[in-house]
């Protein structure tokens, strides 16, 4: 995943990058880089989100619904509930609930949760 792929958080990427290149050496700094550069998609989310060997807030008992799954995906690709919706054919603020009840269900407080966990049972649920 790029930041092409998510150009909303460019911002937020250079400042946080701005930061870390404060905080290490030239040196320090590329060999992280690589080092991330390298990492599969599911191990750079295991890494930014300190994900437990199960996932996080998962609850079996409470599965999402097909609509929700259907909310879920775009969400965990990186699409805004904006773009969402625009998928969809569903309203902003309909996205935005389905987003909501799903974090509530699934004890998540960020959309990264939610792709991190999307993204695993999806790869579970492939055979």
């Amino acid at each position: 995943m790029s930041l092409s792929t998510a150009p909303f958080m460019s911002g937020e990427h250079r400042r946080f990058e701005g930061e870390v290149r404060a905080a290490l050496t030239a040196a320090a700094f590329d060999r992280a880089f690589r080092h991330g550069a390298e990492a599969t998609l599911d191990r750079a989310l295991e890494y930014v989100l300190d994900a437990a060997p199960a996932a996080p807030g998962e609850h079996p008992a409470l599965p999402l619904t097909r609509r929700e799954w259907e909310v879920a995906d775009p969400v965990a690709e990186g699409l805004t509930d904006k773009q969402t919706a625009a998928q969809l054919v569903i309203a902003r603020r309909t996205a935005e609930n389905h987003v909501e009840r799903i974090h509530t269900k699934l004890g998540f407080s960020s959309r990264s949760q939610l792709a991190f966990w999307a993204h695993r049972k999806r790869r579970e649920d492939t055979p």
